[in-house]
């Protein structure tokens, strides 16, 4: 058994930046949207708001960025699952009255495949290049990308300064 088990692995061949190779539907988003600004108050009445003294003086910016790598088409069993290679970064910075630091910073790769499929172990590429084993049930051609922003979120959600 190979590192991908019994699942036939094929690199999707198209580059990244162009989506996955099978078409998916478009948002049906106009240009002739109207933004009301006077929703919460008259636009003549917008200006800054000052903070009083009440409000907090050290803050947490907590912030993660996710990047597809490698897009994979899986074989199951006759059955067609989409997978990828994607990492993640999340990092935290306080801010307080005497300046702003870095307090939390990790790095997370995963190999996603869809459908409920995972690889049966991590997938060792190279040194500190490795892609843990993460699933999604669902089995849309752009499920291991959601599958990767959730995990990032989550990572956000779990970072404690």
């Amino acid at each position: 058994m190979g590192v991908f088990g019994n699942l036939k692995v094929r690199i999707d061949p198209w580059a990244i930046d162009y989506g996955s190779e099978l078409p998916l539907a478009g948002d049906d988003i106009g240009d002739d949207e109207n933004v009301d600004a006077a929703v919460e108050a008259p636009a003549e009445l917008w200006a800054p708001i000052r903070p009083n003294d009440s409000a907090p003086r050290d803050l947490v910016f907590v912030d993660g960025i996710r990047r597809l790598e490698l897009r994979l088409m899986l074989g199951e069993g006759g059955a067609l699952r989409h997978g990828a290679l994607g990492a993640f970064a999340v990092g935290a910075a306080n801010s307080t009255s005497q300046g702003a630091a870095i307090v939390h910073e990790s790095i997370s790769r995963l190999a996603i495949a869809s459908g409920g499929v995972s690889l049966p172990a991590a997938l060792d590429v190279a040194q500190a290049l490795i892609y843990e084993p993460h699933s999604t049930h669902h089995i849309d051609p752009d499920a291991p990308m959601r599958a990767l922003h959730e995990a990032m979120r989550t990572s956000e959600e779990r970072v404690r300064t």
